[in-house]
């Protein structure tokens, strides 16, 4: 019985989901890098790799649109310009909104990780960030919380 519930559940949801969604788009695309950046030393370090930016915008059937998007960095590695020290760089961000009745509810946040084959001169950076924007475009509400360190 719970089986036949469950089939039941999933099987109205995909019937109630093409009714209420009007829009929808998504989108992934590989960002090829080659930079030079520099985080905690005076060393600037060129990249190369790729992001994956995702995006995926949905309008729903009350005039509402909802937003999740982000990258991931995709085998990112880097040299440092005058020692030639190797470094390997993770993380991954998000971003999510929804807009309705012309007010905008969002959170986004992101960790970023530089690693140095050696074991020194990491690098970690965080950050989570929540607010709202009105009809004018005005910040009505906002928090932040992050960091970032060195090793």
């Amino acid at each position: 019985m719970r089986r036949f519930i469950a089939t039941a559940v999933i099987a109205a949801s995909l019937m109630v989901v093409p009714s209420i969604a009007r829009a929808e788009r998504v989108q992934h695309t590989i960002q090829p890098l080659d930079n030079d950046l520099s985080q905690c030393y005076a060393e600037s370090i060129t990249i190369t790799g790729a992001l994956l930016l995702r995006d995926h915008t949905l309008t729903d059937g009350a005039g509402g649109t909802h937003t999740n998007s982000g990258y991931i960095w995709l085998q990112v590695t880097g040299v440092g310009t005058e020692t030639g020290l190797e470094y390997r760089f993770v993380g991954d961000s998000f971003y999510a909104a929804v807009t309705r009745d012309e007010l905008t509810v969002f959170t986004a946040g992101g960790v970023f990780k530089q690693i140095a084959l050696d074991g020194k001169d990491d690098f970690t950076g965080r950050t989570i960030l929540h607010g709202t924007v009105d009809a004018n475009g005005q910040l009505r509400t906002f928090f932040e919380l992050g960091g970032q360190s060195c090793k």
